[in-house]
């Protein structure tokens, strides 16, 4: 008997044609497991950006009745992400009636005006934007250790990310092997 290596057999006497060989050829090659990607993690950054941080630095940054240009208010962002935050930011405060957007051209430069309003904003609202993936509040600014920006802490808070990327990366890897 001949083994092809897929559970499958042949008599030896008998030769095998090419269409069949090509076939188990093919076959194998289809069944044999491909190897698991491995996806490198460690240069990624976390991000330690918070649109209820980002609401403060915008109101500050916003005299009431005086349009300020988008631009302005994202000067001395750190990165990219932060602008971004500060983006979300403004559109929380338009949502919240807390601010007025106007965009007189397509990709032209957007002014916000801070509406003179004496209202406060809705807490609930801005403490969406600062959940994490799974569910889990982050501190609020006032409740983060006075360590932050300390080297130990931060390695601290990359060993945190860590974990929690490597439980999920092993979360997914668990539901693949049961779809096998």
């Amino acid at each position: 008997m001949l083994l092809l290596g897929l559970g499958l057999t042949l008599p030896l006497g008998r030769a095998l044609s090419r269409p069949v060989r090509q076939l188990a050829v093919a076959a194998r090659r289809a069944f044999t497991p491909k190897p698991q990607p491995q996806v490198d993690t460690d240069h990624v950054a976390p991000v330690r950006a918070s649109v209820a941080d980002a609401i403060v630095i915008v109101l500050d940054r916003l005299p009431t009745g005086v349009p300020t240009s988008f631009r302005s208010l994202v000067a001395g962002a750190a990165d990219r992400v932060e602008a971004v935050v500060r983006f979300l930011a403004v559109l929380e405060l338009f949502k919240q009636g807390m601010v007025d957007l106007d965009q007189v051209e397509t990709f032209g430069e957007l002014q916000v005006v801070r509406l003179a309003v004496a209202r406060d904003l809705d807490v609930d609202s801005v403490a969406d934007w600062d959940h994490d993936v799974d569910g889990t509040e982050r501190p609020a600014p006032e409740e983060r250790p006075a360590a932050e920006g300390d080297d130990d802490y931060e390695a601290a808070l990359d060993a945190e990310i860590d974990a929690e990327l490597d439980a999920a990366l092993e979360a997914v890897r668990h539901t693949d092997e049961e779809t096998v």
